[in-house]
């Protein structure tokens, strides 16, 4: 119990550190700069956004790009050699045989 009120806590404490981050950076902006109050919160709302956007798009689930129920394929772009691939490290989707998830299987990996 004494775990889950530390846990807790820290994340209580990190939003205040984050708020009174923000509203230090706009009192700046605002009042000691003289920035205009409209464009600074429009320069804010717009990055607050971007940011969420990346995070949204990052996070897209399986269903969104699967097709097939017997068949799925993902392409990755990349310049080097895939050695491993790991779906869904997070466990964030539905599925009955985690064992399909991980390439090479534990069977076919080299030993290190």
């Amino acid at each position: 119990m004494a775990q889950l009120l530390a846990f807790n806590l820290g994340l209580e404490v990190g939003q205040l550190l984050i708020v009174t981050g923000v509203l230090l950076i706009s009192f700046i902006f605002v009042t000691i700069l003289k920035c205009n109050r409209r464009e600074y919160l429009l320069f804010i709302s717009g990055g607050i956004f971007a940011l969420a956007l990346r995070m949204t798009i990052e996070r897209i689930p399986a269903q969104i790009w699967r097709k097939n129920e017997n068949r799925i394929t993902k392409l990755f772009m990349t310049s080097k050699r895939a050695v491993s691939i790991k779906l869904d490290p997070m466990r964030e989707t539905a599925d009955i045989d985690e064992t399909n998830n991980i390439w090479p299987r534990a069977t076919e990996a080299e030993p290190h």
